[in-house]
């Protein structure tokens, strides 16, 4: 679900730019450098936004809690594998 909101976004986005960048192409001179500007700012746009979370120091963040009661995962492998099997995450 969050990869499509994401990808609705990132649609959305690049659709704003590129309407954003067609509404002042008369002020260039020639089609040919408003199509350059027009491509170079969309790649630049595009370069960063997929190059964001390489950037960030904890990407993706999973908030993954270490057990620390080995003979609690060992009886839990013991079971069906279609049981389910809640838990309270408690950090003291």
């Amino acid at each position: 679900m969050m990869a499509m909101a994401g990808g609705i976004a990132f649609t959305l986005l690049i659709d704003f730019v590129f309407n954003k960048f067609h509404l002042s192409a008369h002020h260039f001179q020639t089609k040919a450098t408003w199509k350059k500007t027009q491509t170079l700012t969309i790649y630049i746009i595009l370069t960063i936004l997929l190059l964001y979370p390489v950037l960030t120091n904890n990407f993706p963040v999973t908030n993954y809690v270490m057990g620390k009661v080995p003979q609690l995962y060992e009886f839990l492998a013991e079971q069906p594998p279609d049981i389910r099997i809640a838990s309270l995450n408690i950090r003291s």
